[in-house]
């Protein structure tokens, strides 16, 4: 069992109320020594279970005095409280106390504000005060006290449950006992964070705990018809043959008359934009050979200014398919003339045999 585990306090936390033998010997008829034993109100319940926390992690009580000019250290055997220890209650309640692992001596005071309780605690040779503010209904149940009661009700009864004992636990142990005694040694017992339980140190904790989670980011859409203005942009892949088709909007598919030769809606035959399943003289997988050098994409790029490089196209010479000027053709140079030389493409070479009877296109090859 933990040292601060909600049984075990409730276990101690009678044994340290004062006994009925010792309040019958003070000042017989008096009622503050007679409810010395009895817990009467929710605060006077807090007050103890915060006595009885001290209590287990080995804190002597030696006064009940806030005087800085009473400099008397008592004897309370097993930390009992006297029968005066909640004469001043539930407005105000004090403890004095010594450790045995510090040379400080730390003064505890709690003060009531409505339905909300202010614990400070300070070492008496510092300047230093720690505090811990709680709503009292949050953790004990108003209507129980005062016990003991004629009705035998058992004391858990008169806190809210032992989950929120806990929470009271881990906040004054945050909030006071690990600043004003850091590193406390003792068995049973351990530090903890404050982000251990984020709704134990208090109503604003809880929202602490939970972290927004970060958006996800966010990726645009590219529109195919859209124009990139850098030659380094993602390009359409032309291999994608008939993926318009299928597009129910009408972006050349069902929704308007099929394009012609790739073309989308509303363009003229023979469109250069690519998706139709109409592969046509200008699709982009025929176009894109012959980019500019440096663009990025199929076949950008290939071929090095000043090489020599023979085109392959299904429609003409190496200038735009369709461009006469093919070996055995009639070019701008005659019969078997050579085409136009493509920009930054070197001397082109035709390296394929001239058609039967064409002398002049063999002749050409040899030249």
């Amino acid at each position: 069992m933990q040292l601060l585990d909600p049984s075990a306090l409730l276990e101690q936390l009678p044994r340290l109320l004062p006994s009925s033998e010792s309040t019958s010997g003070e000042a017989s008829g008096s009622s503050s020594s007679q409810s010395g034993s009895t817990v009467r109100s929710p605060h006077d319940a807090l007050a103890l279970l915060v006595h009885t926390i001290l209590t287990r992690l080995s804190f002597r009580l030696t006064s009940l005095s806030d005087d800085p000019s009473d400099t008397r250290v008592q004897s309370y055997p097993n930390n009992a409280l006297p029968s005066s220890w909640n004469a001043s209650g539930p407005g105000s309640y004090t403890f004095r106390y010594a450790h045995e692992q510090s040379s400080l001596t730390f003064l505890v005071k709690i003060v009531s504000l409505g339905a909300r309780l202010l614990i400070h605690a300070t070492a008496l040779e510092s300047n230093r005060t720690e505090s811990y503010e709680v709503e009292t209904d949050r953790f004990t149940s108003r209507n129980y006290w005062p016990w003991p009661s004629t009705t035998n009700e058992p004391l858990v009864n008169g806190f809210v449950s032992s989950s929120r004992l806990s929470d009271f636990v881990f906040g004054f142990q945050v909030k006071i006992i690990q600043k004003l005694v850091p590193g406390l040694r003792k068995d049973g017992y351990e530090e903890v964070s404050e982000n251990d339980q984020g709704s134990s140190a208090g109503p604003s904790s809880s929202s602490q705990s939970q972290q927004p989670r970060p958006a996800r980011p966010h990726y645009p859409e590219h529109d195919p018809d859209e124009a990139y203005p850098s030659p380094l942009a993602p390009r359409r892949d032309p291999l994608i043959i008939g993926d318009r088709d299928l597009d129910p909007l009408g972006r050349g598919g069902f929704g308007g008359p099929p394009p012609l030769f790739g073309g989308g809606p509303g363009r003229l035959p023979g469109g250069d934009d690519g998706g139709g399943m109409i592969v046509g003289p200008n699709h982009p997988m025929f176009r894109d050979r012959f980019q500019q050098p440096g663009r990025i994409g199929p076949g950008g790029g290939m071929v090095p200014p000043g090489a020599r490089f023979d085109p392959v196209n299904p429609f003409g010479g190496p200038g735009p398919f369709g461009t006469p000027g093919r070996p055995g053709g009639n070019g701008p140079l005659g019969p078997g003339g050579r085409g136009p030389r493509r920009p930054n493409m070197g001397d082109p070479d035709w390296d394929d045999m001239p058609p039967p009877g064409n002398n002049n296109g063999y002749d050409d090859m040899f030249m």
